[in-house]
């Protein structure tokens, strides 16, 4: 995977707003946190730049629109606009660039937002609206049948909200950090190959 050194830059924000900069906030306080529990390796979610810390990128799988099955069956050979008069969770400018991705224009309002993907997978299985997630965080739902994918449209999102491996320099040839990054890897791997399998679902995709 991509492996990444911290370093100090000066480069300002890229033009608009900055996606990140409320994660790299937070992400200071949970440095802060990481070295008073005295934990060695963290997965984190963010750019993969974190002060004093390598970073190795897990995945940075697209990110796909997802509900439960009895939306799924609701929803079945609609216009891909039809997703906008439904419940959606999660961020908002995330999923504005979807549908723009989609060919469809619309102000979106979520119904809901999370800072924890489980969760809003979660509430997605229980009815309570659509999800946009990464694909690979949802192979299991959709292999199982908790959730279906709703559109074949998916959006490689900046690696702002890619998946990492981050921990010091000192212990990256540490043996049981690298079985872990192996076993990772492994499992990411059989996920993405049963996620290839799953059903797929969805409106007819014209705007």
């Amino acid at each position: 995977g991509r492996r990444r050194r911290a370093t100090r830059s000066s480069r300002g924000p890229r033009s608009g707003r900055d996606p990140g900069r409320r994660r790299q906030r937070a992400g200071r306080g949970q440095e802060r946190a990481d070295r008073l529990a005295g934990l060695v390796v963290a997965l984190r979610q963010g750019a993969g730049r974190w002060r004093g810390l390598e970073a190795v990128c897990l995945t940075d799988s697209p990110l796909i629109v997802v509900g439960s099955p009895d939306t799924a069956r609701r929803l079945y050979g609609r216009d891909v606009s039809a997703l906008v008069d439904e419940p959606l969770l999660g961020d908002a400018p995330l999923w504005q660039r979807w549908f723009a991705l989609a060919g469809v224009r619309a102000r979106v309002n979520p119904v809901a937002s999370f800072n924890d993907a489980g969760l809003m997978l979660q509430a997605a299985e229980q009815n309570i609206g659509l999800a946009l997630a990464r694909e690979i965080l949802v192979a299991d739902a959709l292999r199982d049948g908790r959730l279906q994918r709703l559109s074949s449209v998916s959006m490689q999102e900046e690696e702002s909200y890619s998946y990492w491996l981050a921990f010091p320099p000192s212990v990256q040839d540490w043996p049981p950090l690298r079985a872990l990054q192996r076993w990772l890897f492994d499992e990411l791997a059989l996920s993405q190959r049963e996620l290839q399998g799953a059903t797929e679902t969805k409106p007819a995709d014209r705007s």
